[in-house]
């Protein structure tokens, strides 16, 4: 059987007890898997479209992280990855449910570009990027109601054990690690 091939719930569960360490699913884009996700231990789901090379017409990662958060609730984190660019990009992703983003292909092309000042340049885009859209939207901090939706709560934790106080220790660049 091949490895990409769809796995089961119980070759899920096999896996995560397998495992010492949390387990993620990549590559999840439906309540329904991510709810097989759950069941079977997982520790998080990564809602990912895989820069869009697998299926061109698929869904977007923000247009389906509702639907997946309502499914599952906060019983496991939901990873937002997949053509996410911009600190606007990362907003929109949090403020959907989605705990955490994860972009890869654009610190590829900082490093190759400009090295580790590549992408310090790049993360620091972001992160002003991800200010100025707070700013815009009224958001104080991460942890503060965007409109209708809840921003989660996971950001705010993850902060304080990082010893981040605030996202000017980030944009700043006070935090140092």
């Amino acid at each position: 059987a091949s490895q990409l091939a769809p796995k089961s719930e119980a070759d899920l569960r096999e896996i995560t007890s397998a495992v010492r360490i949390p387990f993620l699913l990549k590559g999840v884009m439906t309540a329904a898997g991510a709810e097989k996700a759950a069941r079977a231990g997982c520790a998080g789901v990564i809602v990912s479209t895989h820069g869009g090379r697998v299926i061109q017409s698929a869904p977007g990662t923000c247009e389906v992280i509702p639907e997946i958060r309502a499914a599952v609730g906060d019983s496991i984190k939901i990873i937002a990855d997949g053509a996410l660019r911009t600190g606007t990009d990362i907003f929109k992703a949090l403020a959907l449910g989605a705990d955490a983003v994860m972009i890869g292909r654009p610190f590829v092309v900082a490093a190759h570009g400009g090295g580790a000042e590549g992408v310090t340049l790049y993360a620091e885009s972001l992160g002003a990027q991800l200010k100025n859209v707070m700013l815009m939207t009224g958001a104080a901090n991460l942890a503060d109601p965007y409109a209708a939706r809840d921003i989660i709560a996971a950001l705010p934790a993850a902060m304080k054990k990082y010893g981040i106080d605030n996202l000017q220790d980030i944009i700043g660049g006070a935090h140092n690690g």
